[in-house]
């Protein structure tokens, strides 16, 4: 498969054998009047981790493949909390943090393909009659993870890319003038931050040319008009 677009080719790998995996998931919940929370840690055990990652350069195109890592285990925490701040006002943030570690002949190393700790800040307001509404978010994201191995490619080895922190702020909000009629607006990153998502880039070296084809969108405004016959 070749995407001329986006500049990379994925080759077959026959040698490619299926995952095996074991979880584990524990978990608590809490209410309150006016709060509730959930808190959540996991753990996940695979043999055979399927990693698809780039192997080299073609004609200009990013070479891909899927490969098998020996051992992978990766544990991780989430926990949200919502808070009533008045009948029309309410207040809430998500906690993600994980953390993997691959295992090849008994050497353990970083896993390349864990997220940066990420926290969601949010603010949700509905008027009384429920007709308008509006949300804020506030997400932020730590910086990738250092010590990293680096990228090795046609018999040399880069830098693998690094992602700093970064926070980006969204705005929704929506207006039903009647029970058939939904319209919705939002501002997706309303301070047109220029960033990257350390899953889009994470098997890149730090002098990819085509780097900034990676980066996510900057400022959006969208819109949409829905009609419940």
């Amino acid at each position: 498969f070749t995407n001329y677009l986006l500049y990379y080719t994925v080759v077959p790998n026959p040698n490619l054998d299926s995952e095996t995996s074991k979880s584990f998931e524990f978990g608590l919940r809490g209410f309150g009047e006016s709060n509730n929370w959930d808190l959540a840690f996991y753990r996940n055990e695979v043999n055979g981790f399927i990693r698809y990652e780039i192997i080299g350069f073609s004609q200009g195109l990013g070479v891909y493949q899927y490969n098998n890592v020996e051992n992978v285990e990766m544990d991780g925490l989430e926990f949200s909390y919502k808070k009533e701040l008045s009948a029309n006002l309410s207040f809430n943030t998500a906690l993600a943090i994980s953390k993997g570690e691959e295992i090849e002949k008994g050497i353990r190393t970083p896993m390349i393909e864990t997220d940066p700790r990420e926290l969601i800040l949010g603010l949700d307001w509905t008027s009384s009659n429920e007709k308008f509404g509006l949300q804020a978010l506030y997400s932020l994201t730590s910086k990738s993870k250092d010590n990293l191995d680096p990228v090795c490619l046609n018999d040399s080895c880069t830098p693998r890319v690094a992602t700093g922190g970064y926070g980006v702020i969204d705005i929704f909000g929506f207006y039903n003038p009647g029970d058939h009629i939904e319209v919705r607006l939002a501002i997706e990153n309303l301070t047109d931050k220029k960033y990257f998502r350390w899953a889009s880039v994470s098997q890149l070296p730090e002098d990819d040319a085509e780097l900034d084809l990676y980066g996510q969108s900057g400022r959006a405004l969208s819109a949409s008009f829905k009609y419940k016959f």
